[in-house]
C-alpha cells in the first residue's frame, strides 16, 4: 500500500484513539480515591463514611419529613465535633417559581477568616425527593461539605470567612436557597458561591455553570483545579435552559458563583436506586478535590479580583488540563482565520463554480445522511428495546453504531459528489465553510466558537508549513487531516457530552455532534487513496454500523442498577367512581413490567393532582378510604371589580405533599399564601400549588378571580405508599429492573370543590 494509501485508516484509526481517551474522562471520574489515613487532602473514603453515618437508614428524606430533622440533627451533631457553631434557619417559605411552599430548615456554620468583609460560601441540600435516599442528589454534596469543613477545622483560618450551608427544601422549589437569599444577614457578605449537584450517581464532576463575566473565575477554577471537566458550551445551554439548581437563585441576586456536578447513570436520578451502593466513590472524590482546590485558592483571593469585563471560552483537554481564552478573543480570530483560509485555499486549493457546486452538494448529503442514518439506528438502538431517554446500561454498541454511522454519511457523500469535486477542491470549501462557521457562532454563541475555531486555527497553522514543504504540488491534505484530529475529537467529546441529554431514542440529535467528525473529513474521504477503495470501505463500514446496532438492539436496555422509573399510584378522587390503581413513569414502563404487575386493560386517560392530563396503565383498587384534605371558604367577597377568597386548607393524613389545583380554564388571577404569592398572573394554563413538609397543619391562602364565574378547585394530597396488603402484593410483582422515582410509590386523594 503507498503511502497515501494509508492516510485515511491512519487517521481513523488515531480518531478512535481519541475517542477511547475522551470517553474515559466523560464516562467516568478522572481521580483516584484518597484514603481515609490521608489527613492533609480531600478523601472520599472519610465522605463516604460521613455520608454512611447520615443517611443510614437509606431511606427518603424529604423536606419537612421526620427522617429529614433526623438527617438535619446528625449534620447539626457533626460541625458542632469539628468545633463550629451551627444555626439552622427556619421558616415557611414560598415562591412562584414550582408554585407553592414548602417548610425550611437551613443548617449554616461559618469558618472565621483574619479578614472583615466578604465570604465565601459552600453549598449543597440535604433533602431528598420523596421517592429516593439521595446518596447522590445531594446527599454527595453534604458529605463533601463536611469532609471539608473538617479538613478547615485544622488549617490556620483563610482571608475571608467560610460560609457552610447546608440548604432545605431545594427540590421542592429551591426554596431553603430562597430562605436563605431573602433573610439571612450572612447572605450580604457572600462574594462567591460555589455549590455541589448531582444529575446521576457517578461520572466526572463538571464545572457545568458560572455567573457572567465569568473569565477570572475560570482563570481560578484552572489554576486551582488539577483535574478540571468543563467547557463554555455547557455554559452557554444551561443558561438558555430552564432548568435550576440553587445556585441561580444566587446568581440571580448578583452572586459569583461555580456551579458542579456529576451527570453519569441518569436512569438512578431522583430514584429508589440512588442509594449508598450505586454512589460512585470516584465521582465524590473528583467533585470534593475540585471544589475544595477551588474553595482555598479562592478563601485566600481578594473577590474583587475575580470580576472581569468579560466571559471566557474554555474546554477542558481531556481533564488534564483546561485550555481556556478571553472570549472577546473569538470574533476576531475567527475573521483572521477566515482570511487565512481564503488566501491559502486561492493558492494551494481553488474553488471553481463547478467543483464548488458539487462540493455544496457532498456538504449537504453528509449533513442530511448522518441524521437521517441517525434516526433509522434510533429503532434498534432506542426504540424497540424502549431504552431509558438518558442512560443505557451498554452503551458501546450504541456509540460505535453512531459513530460509524457518521463515517458512513461521510463516505457516501464522498463517493457520490466529493469525488466529483476533488480532494482539493473540497478541501478548500469545506475549510472555507468551517472558517465562515467559526465566526457565525462567536457572533450568536461565543462560548462554543472553540467547536470551529481551534480546527481552523489547527488547518491554518499547518497549511503554510506544508506549502513550504510541498511546493510543487496542489492541495492541502495535511492540513486538512490535522484539522481533521481536531475537528475529532471535538466530536467525540461532544457526542459522549449529548448522551446525558440525548438518549437513543434520539439518535438523530447525537449525530449532531458527530457532524463535527464527519464534515472535515469530506475532503480524505474524497482524496484518490480513499477513492481507489471506496466501496471495500463503505462496504467495511456497513457491516460495523449493522453488527453494532444488531448488537445494541439485542443487549438489556434495563438492568437492576440501570431501572426503568415505575411508581405504583393509589388514587382516591372524590370524583370518580371508584378508586384506582394507575402507573406513573418516566421513559416508559415496559410491557413486561406492566404485565407481571397484573396491568394488562392498556392506558386510560387520567389527570394526575385533578388537572394534568396524563395517559396511564390503570386497573380497579380497593379502597383504603383515605381521608380527604379539608379546604374551607372563609370569606368569599367581590370588591373592585375582583373576588376575593380567603381560606385554609390541611391534610387530615400529615402526607408529605398538600396541594391546590385549578383546571386550565380557572378564573384565578392571583393566590397568595400565609401573606406570600405563590401564582401573580392571569391563568393561561392549568395549575398545580403545592405544600410541601407541612404536614397536618392548617394553612391560609388568599384568592384573587374573576367576578361572576365559576371556580372549581381541587384539594389533594400525596402520601407513601406502604406495602402491605393490595399493594404490597402489586410491588412484589414488580420486576427488579424497575425502581420507584421522584415521589415514589404514593396514594394521592383528590378532593374536589366548586365555588
Amino acid at each position: 500500500m503507498t503511502r497515501r494509501g494509508w492516510t485515511l485508516p491512519v487517521l481513523l484509526a488515531l480518531s478512535l484513539g481519541a475517542l477511547l481517551l475522551t470517553l474515559r474522562s466523560i464516562d467516568r471520574a478522572p481521580a483516584e480515591v484518597v484514603p481515609a489515613s490521608d489527613r492533609a487532602a480531600f478523601s472520599a473514603e472519610r465522605a463516604y463514611a460521613q455520608l454512611t453515618a447520615l443517611i443510614r437508614e437509606n431511606r427518603p428524606h424529604p423536606a419537612g419529613s421526620a427522617a429529614n430533622r433526623v438527617i438535619e440533627e446528625r449534620i447539626v451533631a457533626r460541625l458542632r465535633q469539628l468545633g463550629y457553631q451551627p444555626e439552622v434557619q427556619a421558616g415557611l417559605k414560598c415562591s412562584t417559581l414550582a408554585s407553592g411552599c414548602s417548610a425550611v430548615r437551613n443548617i449554616v456554620a461559618v469558618r472565621a477568616g483574619r479578614g472583615h468583609g466578604e465570604a465565601v460560601m459552600l453549598t449543597a441540600h440535604y433533602d431528598s425527593v420523596p421517592g429516593s435516599a439521595a446518596a447522590a442528589d445531594d446527599g454527595a454534596g453534604v458529605a463533601a461539605l463536611l469532609e471539608m469543613a473538617g479538613l478547615l477545622s485544622q488549617r490556620a483560618p483563610s482571608l475571608h470567612d467560610i460560609v457552610f450551608l447546608f440548604a432545605d427544601a431545594e427540590e421542592s422549589g429551591l426554596r431553603g436557597a430562597m430562605l436563605f437569599a431573602d433573610a439571612h444577614p450572612l447572605m450580604a457578605r457572600v462574594g462567591l458561591v460555589i455549590n455541589l449537584e448531582a444529575r446521576g450517581v457517578s461520572g466526572p464532576s463538571a464545572m457545568f455553570e458560572t455567573s457572567p463575566n465569568n473569565a477570572a473565575l475560570v482563570g481560578l477554577y484552572a489554576a486551582a483545579v488539577a483535574r478540571p471537566v468543563a467547557n463554555s458550551l455547557l455554559y452557554e445551554v444551561y443558561r438558555r435552559m430552564p432548568n435550576d439548581t440553587d445556585y441561580s437563585v444566587y446568581k440571580r441576586k448578583g452572586k459569583r458563583g461555580l456551579n458542579f456536578a456529576f451527570t453519569r447513570g441518569a436512569s438512578l436520578y431522583h430514584s429508589a436506586r440512588d442509594d449508598l451502593a450505586h454512589l460512585d466513590l470516584a465521582s465524590l472524590q473528583h467533585q470534593g478535590e475540585s471544589a475544595y482546590a477551588v474553595l482555598l485558592r479562592a478563601a485566600d483571593t481578594p473577590l474583587a479580583d475575580l470580576d472581569a469585563a468579560g466571559d471566557a471560552s474554555y474546554i477542558d483537554l481531556g481533564a488534564r488540563g483546561l485550555l481556556d481564552w478571553p472570549s472577546a478573543w473569538n470574533l476576531p480570530l475567527a475573521c483572521v482565520a477566515l482570511l487565512a483560509v481564503l488566501a491559502l485555499a486561492w493558492r494551494r486549493a481553488p474553488v471553481r463554480l463547478r467543483t464548488g457546486a458539487w462540493a455544496a452538494l457532498a456538504l449537504l448529503l453528509t449533513l442530511v445522511l448522518a441524521p437521517a442514518i441517525g434516526w433509522l439506528l434510533s429503532w434498534p438502538l432506542g426504540q424497540w428495546p424502549d431504552a431509558h431517554p438518558l442512560d443505557h446500561p451498554y452503551p458501546w454498541p450504541g456509540r460505535i453504531a453512531l459513530i460509524a454511522a457518521a463515517v458512513l454519511a461521510t463516505l457516501l457523500a464522498a463517493q457520490w459528489a466529493g469525488r466529483r469535486a476533488g480532494a482539493t477542491a473540497l478541501t478548500g470549501f469545506i475549510w472555507i465553510v468551517q472558517a465562515l462557521l467559526a465566526v457565525l457562532v462567536a457572533v450568536a454563541v461565543p462560548g462554543a466558537a472553540y467547536l470551529y475555531l481551534l480546527p481552523v486555527g489547527v488547518f491554518v497553522i499547518v497549511a503554510p508549513i506544508e506549502s513550504f514543504a510541498a511546493r510543487d504540488r496542489e492541495g492541502l491534505q495535511v492540513a486538512a487531516a490535522a484539522g481533521f484530529l481536531a475537528a475529532a475529537w471535538l466530536g467525540l467529546y461532544h457526542f459522549s457530552l449529548a448522551e446525558a441529554v440525548f438518549g437513543f431514542k434520539l439518535a438523530h440529535l447525537q449525530m449532531l455532534a458527530l457532524l463535527l467528525l464527519s464534515v472535515p473529513l469530506l475532503p480524505l474521504a474524497a482524496g484518490p487513496a480513499a477513492r481507489r477503495g471506496a466501496w471495500f470501505g463503505i462496504g467495511s463500514v456497513v457491516l460495523v454500523v449493522v453488527a453494532a446496532a444488531i448488537i445494541g438492539w439485542r443487549v438489556p436496555a434495563h438492568t437492576p442498577d440501570r431501572p426503568r422509573a415505575v411508581n405504583l399510584v393509589y388514587v382516591e378522587d372524590s370524583g370518580a367512581a371508584a378508586p384506582q390503581w394507575q402507573i406513573e413513569t418516566f421513559g416508559g414502563a415496559g410491557g413486561d413490567v406492566l404485565e407481571a404487575m397484573g396491568f394488562t386493560a392498556g392506558e386510560q386517560d387520567v389527570q394526575r393532582y385533578g388537572v394534568l392530563p396524563y395517559r396511564s396503565p390503570v386497573r380497579p383498587a380497593k379502597s383504603m378510604a383515605l381521608p380527604m384534605p379539608v379546604l374551607a371558604i372563609e370569606e368569599d367577597r367581590v370588591e373592585g371589580g375582583r373576588r376575593i377568597l380567603r381560606g385554609s386548607v390541611r391534610s387530615q393524613r400529615a402526607s408529605f405533599s398538600l396541594g391546590l389545583s385549578f383546571p386550565a380554564a380557572s378564573p384565578v388571577l392571583a393566590m397568595s399564601i400565609e401573606g406570600q404569592p405563590v401564582l401573580d398572573s392571569p391563568m393561561d394554563k392549568l395549575r398545580v400549588v403545592q405544600l410541601i413538609g407541612v404536614g397536618d397543619a392548617t394553612v391560609r391562602f388568599e384568592i384573587v378571580a374573576r367576578p361572576a364565574m365559576p371556580l372549581p378547585i381541587n384539594a389533594f394530597d400525596v402520601g407513601t405508599l406502604e406495602p402491605v396488603g393490595e399493594a404490597g402484593a402489586i410491588l412484589a410483582r414488580r420486576p427488579a429492573l424497575a425502581a420507584p422515582i421522584q415521589s415514589g410509590n404514593q396514594t394521592l386523594a383528590i378532593h374536589r370543590f366548586g365555588f
